[in-house]
């Protein structure tokens, strides 16, 4: 490090001013602290010193002759006095200075204390003042930026450089961030091309409210037990990989087009309990009937061609029992790494002993069961964000919640803080005695597909983004089957509104549709 450099880091003639400004007003010093630190030479620092002194032992007149006398008690900073002609330097501080302009050279000599503590760090400040130019015209414009700026803002430029380095090595960024109007050109470009859509549901009403599973989303729809919430979910994300699924309907095979890379993540179901439904789903065929061993042959034949579709189809599943957050997490940054899955339902949002190890282990003792899901709901939607994914999962429903008849996320087991981090919540249940009799009273006015009757709702109160809240989805659920049929909807008092499904179809040319048994 050069001394000589930093020796050039200073302004000698503000010193002028600030002398004469100490000596005909020792006062300022209470404003305006100052030690020797801010006079990078021998010189001027015995001159300060003494005059420091002499206003802190009361002299009530300070003189070069004051100073020169001081100064001899102490042999070696009186040499140094005088070495640099200290009496004729003091009469041109009390001549030509001007104390009317100590703000701006105070401020002037701290700017270049700070500088030289800077540079002494090893820190660099040639952004800041530098003493190499190639022109004038350069060294004019950085005196400019210099005089300009305030030891506060300056103090902030060297941190902002720090700030960029913890970024980068010490703090894990997950979100954008910048200035707004940085890419918002071909933001909005790519905004105008396409509507953004995720992968579609089974549920043309669902997409309306959801615009698909999206990714970088977290939807959670709760449910009590045996309200069918993890099937539908698996039903969904079979749909959204499955190219090609039975419609008992029209009696064929339909192609819908769906592609996508889905994961299922279990934390209570076994093996045949997963795969079995699936296969239900892609034939239409109730597992009832499987299960029971009551299939005609012509069900027999699509379960075998539904066993090929699943074959070919990228779609994972995955098993939970006792887990922990990281585990979690290493499961499915495993299938984005391996599998490029972008689509995951787990099922469900709950807490383990192991979680509570863990957390433990990590200094958060005697966590509540309530903070532990808020936990799990921070991380899943962290993930979605890390991991580009959409991620679909379910809670359970609190014991007030039929009581109450709450439908938002106070009937969410735990705390409705859990409800937080969703980007779409909601409640599935089957059709209570009050929805029963809604139903009675609205049956005669609505025509149901098929004439089917409903089974459950689905009620959305949360939809980041989207204009759809507060509504009742009534749909027919086969549990059998994992299928969906949209009926009606109605907002949470009851009235008949008018939502209009929207399903997408995109068609995979490379995809053989023709699977034989």
């Amino acid at each position: 490090m050069s001394k000589n450099y930093l020796h050039q880091l200073q302004d000698k003639s503000s010193y002028i001013h600030i002398f004469s400004a100490l000596i005909n007003n020792p006062y300022v010093l209470t404003d305006h602290p100052m030690s020797d630190k801010d006079f990078p030479e021998r010189f001027h620092k015995v001159v300060f010193s003494a005059i420091y002194n002499l206003i802190g032992d009361g002299a009530e007149s300070i003189s070069s002759l004051t100073i020169d006398s001081y100064l001899k008690n102490t042999p070696t900073q009186h040499k140094i006095f005088e070495d640099g002609s200290g009496i004729d330097y003091i009469d041109a501080c009390l001549e030509r200075g001007e104390p009317s302009n100590f703000e701006y050279n105070y401020s002037r000599v701290k700017k270049f204390t700070l500088l030289r503590q800077y540079y002494s760090s090893g820190i660099d400040i040639s952004d800041l003042y530098s003493i190499d130019f190639m022109d004038a015209n350069e060294e004019i414009k950085q005196h400019r930026r210099f005089n300009d700026m305030t030891v506060n803002q300056m103090v902030n430029h060297i941190e902002s450089k720090f700030i960029d380095i913890k970024d980068e090595f010490m703090y894990e960024k997950d979100g954008y961030g910048g200035h707004i109007s940085d890419n918002i050109d071909e933001i909005l470009e790519e905004a105008m091309k396409k509507p953004d859509y995720g992968a579609p549901f089974q549920s043309p009403m669902y997409n309306t409210i959801t615009r698909g599973a999206r990714r970088r989303k977290l939807y959670c729809v709760s449910g009590n037990t045996g309200s069918g919430k993890t099937r539908k979910g698996e039903g969904d994300l079979l749909y959204q990989c499955s190219p090609i699924i039975y419609d008992e309907d029209k009696g064929c095979w339909v192609v819908t087009g769906n592609r996508e890379k889905g994961l299922f993540i279990s934390t209570e179901l076994e093996e045949n309990e997963i795969k079995i439904p699936a296969l239900c789903f892609i034939a239409c065929v109730s597992e009832d009937k499987l299960r029971n061993n009551e299939l005609n042959d012509e069900e027999r034949s699509r379960l075998r061609i539904a066993v090929k579709i699943l074959e070919k189809i990228d779609f994972w599943m995955e098993e939970l029992m006792d887990f922990d957050i990281d585990d979690l997490e290493h499961l499915i940054q495993k299938y984005v790494n391996k599998h490029d899955v972008g689509y995951v339902f787990f099922d469900y949002i709950h807490t383990t002993l192991k979680m509570f190890d863990s957390m433990a282990k990590r200094g958060a003792k005697n966590l509540q069961e309530h903070q532990l899901l808020r936990i799990m709901s921070v991380h899943l939607k962290n993930m979605c964000n890390r991991y580009n994914i959409w991620i679909g999962t379910a809670t359970q429903l609190n014991a007030k919640w039929k009581e109450e008849g709450n439908m938002d996320e106070t009937a969410i087991e735990g705390s409705k803080s859990v409800a937080n981090k969703f980007d779409l919540g909601g409640i599935q249940i089957e059709l209570t005695a009050k929805d029963y009799t809604l139903w009675e009273e609205l049956k005669a006015s609505i025509n149901t597909p098929f004439n089917l009757e409903p089974t459950h709702t689905i009620n959305i109160y949360k939809n980041r983004g989207n204009k759809w809240k507060f509504i009742r989805m009534w749909i027919h659920f086969d549990m059998g089957t994992l299928r969906t049929t949209d009926l009606f909807a109605t907002n949470y008092k009851g009235k008949i509104i008018n939502l209009k499904g929207k399903q997408f179809k995109y068609l995979d040319k490379n995809m053989d549709c023709n699977l034989t048994a």
